[in-house]
Order: structure tokens, then C-alpha cells, then sequence
């Protein structure tokens, strides 16, 4: 919600840097990431809640388009070739 993404052109671990988390706070982000089990659902939910409670967006309708606060479009990534990496 601090905009580091869009400083980081999208890419988690700069951002996560950029918030002055320690460097063992970032690795613990990206292992939760690789490996973590979560419910995309359930965090979408919470994340909308919050972003609502902030008080800081209305929802508005120009011409029968409501732009959104968070866009929670996902995008397909491919892999590369060969990569044994997940990053």
C-alpha cells in the first residue's frame, strides 16, 4: 500500500527492501512465497477490507466505468527454458 511496487516496477523483493525490512525479513518473505500455503480468496477479502477501512478511496463511476483502489488482476508469467529456479 506504500507504492514501493511501482518504484520496483512490480518486483516483490526490491520493494520489500525499499521499506527498510531487514535482509532477513525479506528472505523469510520470499521462502513464504515460494513455499507458503495460503487462500488467495481469503487474503483478496482482507486486502479489500483494508483498503476500505483506510477510508482514502471512493468508489466513483465515470461514463459506466468504476475505476478500483487495488487492481487483483492476475497476469499469466511464463518460465523459462531451462530455469531450475522458482524466481
Amino acid at each position: 500500500m506504500s507504492g514501493q511496487f511501482l518504484l520496483s516496477r512490480g518486483a516483490v523483493f526490491p520493494a520489500l527492501s525499499q521499506l527498510k525490512l531487514s535482509p532477513d525479513a525479506v528472505r523469510h518473505t520470499a521462502v513464504a512465497l515460494c513455499y507458503g500455503r495460503f487462500a488467495l480468496a481469503d487474503l483478496l477479502v482482507r486486502w479489500n477490507r483494508l483498503v476500505q477501512s483506510e477510508g482514502q478511496f471512493f468508489a466513483n463511476e465515470y461514463e459506466g466505468f468504476r475505476p478500483v483502489a487495488c487492481d487483483t488482476t492476475g497476469f499469466y508469467r511464463p518460465h523459462l527454458a531451462g530455469c531450475r529456479s522458482k524466481h
